[in-house]
């Protein structure tokens, strides 16, 4: 062929497509360009048209992601030809014969587009990308907490026009909910312990993925404490003994020290130590039995010093007969040397309110009734100092509905044990900066798996009690004497006494202490039972 007439039929072919390509309708393609090709008999019958073509190209969403398993159908009259995209979005359809076609691109959920009228030329394939709408919309992100540390668990949910979708975060904390009609709705995130982030009036339109980040607060409530405390305590007597001796005896804990005057090696003063309900104690006895001075003074002072922490206690689902059958020797009644009972679980008038609370928790869960005792003994009695020193029975305190820290412990013990719940007192000192406040103190201990300090002779809101004084070791309480369940622990007690010829010995207790806290925290209480020392609200 003459390279003339060539050209000619080129030219005509490039009219021809660019004419198709104006006259198609698909004024929705994008990106789209003609490729095409001519085959040439050599064999000298003449130049041959090739009489297929094709159209490939991608099809994405609104944000031009790609989208997968999206069917594009070009449907003839004798046949269908069709692709479905990959991963990519991508689609290619070739060996279609020229010819007059409809065009459909479908996907399940989208809002599908359909061509009537596509012409297929010989010998070219057509490049186009289609955008497909959603017919719902979706929400994605991440939930976390204050920190941005991610929150597992937490339900996301997206409530209106009569319809709730829900999921849960994963360990990433994120979520991604989809299938949404379109609407304005409520978002609510829940998580447990934590606060609920609720968003009102958020509107969700077709095809359209939002995304929305939330942080959930813990549902707590803060309490500032010292969480360690410096601590120095001395207690001991003076002694003035004439003609005579005076032997004191002192509670002497493990980590602590004396000091006498005189030395032992003067004669004057002996050191002896014994035990008592399990306690070690220190006896001196200052002695001028034989007359050799006017007089002589003395002093013996025990010595504590160190760092109290605080911790918190946390349940441990032990059931009330596993505690007793570990620890039955403190289930019982204690009585004092007149006879009286101070620790009385079997008086019917505190067996009786044991038993209802017991009964109101519907538990038989040692940490939840020794809770609900503790918040019936707040709401029932108060603390007061009597004047005087005598020591008011369980049932004296139950009936004045007041006491020091000792009444109001033997009275707790009482009802804890009235419901078969091992439980102890511990007596020692609660060092306060404060010289007005008292020192010489006394706290119960229950059993849970531990032994589970409880401080029963504060004031304050019985929630914010519970919170605070339950289950929770105070750093500034020092503990010198630990009860046995034994009538000798109930008598114990730091004593004096001797003998004299002429004049009787004189004498005084004697108590200095000093503390430092330096370590300011909370107590996180939340809504899910749980408890935490922070440095930091959240």
């Amino acid at each position: 062929m003459a390279d003339g007439n060539k050209e000619k039929i080129l030219f005509a072919l490039l009219f021809a497509v660019i004419f198709s390509a104006g006259c198609c309708g698909l004024e929705e393609f994008a990106g789209g360009g003609w490729n095409g090709s001519i085959d040439i008999d050599d064999g000298g019958g003449g130049p041959q048209r090739n009489t297929t073509g094709g159209l490939y190209g991608t099809v994405t969403d609104l944000d031009y992601a790609p989208l997968e398993n999206v069917s594009v159908t070009l449907i003839g009259d004798a046949a269908n030809y069709s692709d479905s995209t990959g991963a990519d979005g991508k689609y290619n359809i070739g060996g279609v014969p020229e010819g007059q076609y409809a065009l459909v691109i479908w996907k399940e959920g989208y809002q599908n587009k359909t061509f009537d009228e596509f012409a297929v030329l010989g010998g070219y394939s057509r490049s186009s990308q289609f955008i497909l709408v959603s017919s719902t919309g979706g929400l994605y992100d991440t939930i976390t907490d204050l920190k941005k540390v991610p929150l597992a668990d937490a339900t996301v949910s997206i409530i209106g026009n009569g319809q709730n979708y829900s999921q849960q975060t994963g360990k990433d904390g994120g979520y991604h909910i989809s299938g949404i009609s379109p609407g304005t709705y409520v978002i609510l995130v829940q998580t447990a312990g934590r606060r609920n982030v609720t968003l009102a009036d958020f509107t969700i339109l077709e095809g359209r993925f939002y995304s929305w980040n939330a942080t959930a607060a813990r549902d707590c409530i803060y309490y500032a404490v010292n969480a360690s405390t410096d601590y120095v305590i001395r207690y001991g007597f003076n002694t003035t003994v004439y003609r005579g001796d005076r032997t004191s005896v002192l509670a002497y804990p493990e980590e602590a020290t004396y000091d006498i005057y005189p030395a032992e090696a003067s004669g004057l003063s002996r050191i002896s130590t014994s035990y008592l309900a399990g306690n070690r104690l220190l006896e001196w006895k200052l002695d001028n039995s034989d007359g050799d001075y006017s007089s002589v003074d003395g002093h013996f002072y025990i010595n504590i010093n160190g760092t109290g922490a605080m911790q918190l206690y946390d349940r441990k689902e032990i059931n009330i007969s596993d505690a007793a059958s570990r620890q039955p020797n403190y289930l019982k009644v204690q009585t004092n040397e007149d006879g009286k009972r101070m620790i009385d679980p079997s008086d019917r008038e505190i067996v009786a309110i044991a038993q209802r609370v017991k009964d109101e928790t519907g538990s038989n869960d040692t940490w939840t009734i020794a809770r609900a005792l503790f918040l019936w003994l707040k709401n029932n009695t108060v603390y007061h100092i009597y004047p005087g020193t005598d020591s008011h029975s369980a049932i004296e305190t139950l009936h004045s509905g007041k006491g020091k820290c000792d009444e109001l412990s033997q009275l707790y013990i009482s009802l804890l044990r009235a419901d078969n719940i091992p439980a102890r007192f511990v007596k020692g000192y609660s060092v306060k900066r404060n010289p007005d406040q008292y020192v010489s103190h006394e706290w119960v201990e229950f059993y849970d798996g531990d032994w589970v300090p409880v401080e029963v002779a504060s004031s304050g809101a019985p929630s914010a009690e519970a919170d605070t004084r339950f289950g929770v070791r105070q750093p500034d309480h020092v503990e010198t004497f630990t009860d046995d369940g034994t009538d000798d622990a109930i008598n114990a007690k730091d004593t004096s006494t001797g003998k004299y010829y002429d004049l009787p010995a004189t004498f005084e207790f004697s108590t200095y202490y000093d503390a430092v806290g330096h370590d300011p925290m909370y107590i996180a209480a939340c809504a899910d039972g749980t408890r935490e020392l922070m440095k930091e609200k959240e």
